[in-house]
């Protein structure tokens, strides 16, 4: 007897799986505004089952009561929600089918109530200080960083203190940090602009023409428009990319105030000449000192630990490429682990520091490959931190933590870039030479499995 074939339901345009914190009410209320929008009938023909009549074919929408595998945010919330799985299934291809997909995605994606407050418990001094005695209510704010859900609680701490959301713009800086369409989603949700602004694009301008000539052409519209409004326009920036554009004498437009996140963007700021605009440096505020790196360093580590969790640390190799103020900290919680940290740094007085903590430190990479082939790199420079020359030095299955969004933006370069495919859960493969390779996080703060030469590694 031969056993009948079983195929798997059809995958394609026309079928959609989505998953998110969304009530069958409010999917509901969805389902209404995507058919009133485009004139078309919607039919319930079940609790659980809804049709759109398109002009092309009927649109069904299935949903379910669905409890995910693991929390979707960093804060877990701790207050029972309920989850949805939607399956959408279109009989032909709908304009209304794209609508409601775009629709549906950003409604699943952006944060609930509940996650919303436990985001704001864990930032108590936005609590404490984002309130509407700031003074910032004729300001436009334009900010610029990685989208974590710190991000998300400082902008709606600052809408909350009297910026209205119109006069909110948010740049992601592009890179795929984990979650990051959530923060996208929960802030357009707000009214809150948002876009991005990326660093690939910048570094690589000649391959990106399109992508950052949109980008200035917003901020372009957002400047003039606060302006015209009487607003003046405060940047709040990671990696100087807008006041090097907008705060020199020679631009076309200026915003009026700047403050900068970090060193990085210090040095791109300092790059472009005199400034003709405040530029306020919390790089190295003792705000950020005391609470910013502290904090910073311990979420690298447990990300570290999150993609390294089938490997050890106790007794093997890692190389530390920069020991400034995040270096330093992140050396320390790694050999607090038992990991044998060696150190590298451009600056003498980081060597010294480094060595008088009993780090065996190295002038360059080049020679503190030769001297221990490490099992993981870590860089925390904001500056390209490795050369061609480092990469055919690298060992075979060493793991690179970039922390800095430069630190190994080598990778980025055509002659690596074209190489490229995706490992899922992991990131981007990239062909060296031969058979090395290197594997490139999916966003920040997650470590690249490197693949190269066999070397034996100390302590393993």
């Amino acid at each position: 007897m031969t056993a009948p074939t079983i195929e798997n339901p059809p995958h394609g345009p026309s079928w959609h799986v989505l998953y998110g914190p969304l009530t069958p009410n409010d999917l509901r209320s969805a389902l209404e505004q995507i058919a009133a929008g485009w004139d078309l009938r919607l039919t319930h023909f079940h609790p659980d089952m809804a049709v759109i009549a398109g002009r092309h074919g009927d649109i069904n929408v299935r949903w379910r009561v669905h409890l995910p595998p693991a929390p979707d945010a960093q804060t877990h919330n701790l207050e029972p929600e309920t989850h949805l799985e939607i399956l959408i299934d279109a009989t032909a291809a709908d304009p209304a089918e794209a609508a409601l997909l775009h629709d549906l995605k950003l409604r699943l994606r952006r944060h609930s109530t509940g996650e919303l407050d436990r985001i704001r418990a864990h930032l108590p001094l936005v609590s404490r200080y984002a309130t509407c005695n700031l003074g910032v209510e004729s300001w436009a704010m334009i900010f610029r960083d990685h989208y974590v859900e710190n991000t998300l609680g400082f902008i709606l701490g600052i809408h909350h203190a009297g910026i209205p959301a119109r006069w909110i713009y948010a740049l992601n800086k592009g890179d795929r940090t984990h979650r990051r369409d959530r923060i996208h989603a929960t802030l357009l949700a707000h009214g809150i602009a948002s876009g991005a602004l990326d660093n690939t694009a910048v570094n690589a301008s000649a391959d990106h023409e399109k992508e950052l000539a949109a980008a200035r052409a917003s901020l372009d519209t957002f400047i003039d428009d606060a302006h015209n409004e009487g607003r003046r326009v405060l940047v709040i920036d990671d990696g100087g990319l807008i006041a090097q554009g907008y705060g020199g004498d020679n631009t076309l437009r200026r915003v009026d105030a700047v403050i900068e996140l970090t060193v990085s963007g210090l040095k791109r700021i300092a790059s472009a000449g005199p400034l003709t605009i405040p530029v306020l440096n919390l790089a190295r505020s003792g705000l950020k000192t005391r609470l910013g790196y502290p904090e910073i360093a311990d979420s690298c580590a447990r990300r570290l630990r999150a993609l390294l969790a089938a490997h050890k640390l106790s007794g093997r190799t890692v190389l530390m490429v920069g020991f400034g103020e995040l270096g330093s900290r992140l050396a320390a919680s790694l050999r607090s682990q038992g990991a044998q940290v060696h150190v590298t740094d451009t600056d003498p007085l980081a060597l010294i520091t480094a060595a008088e903590g009993a780090y065996p430190t190295h002038r360059c990479v080049a020679d503190a490959l030769r001297a221990a082939p490490p099992f993981l790199v870590v860089g925390t420079t904001g500056d390209q931190a490795i050369t061609a020359n480092d990469l055919a030095l690298m060992p075979d299955d060493v793991f690179f933590a970039p922390f800095a969004t430069k630190d190994f933006s080598l990778l980025a370069a055509p002659h690596y870039a074209r190489t490229a495919t995706l490992v899922p859960g992991v990131g981007r493969r990239y062909r060296l030479d031969g058979a090395r390779h290197v594997h490139r996080p999916r966003g920040r703060s997650l470590p690249q499995p490197v693949r190269g030469r066999r070397h034996s590694q100390p302590g393993l």
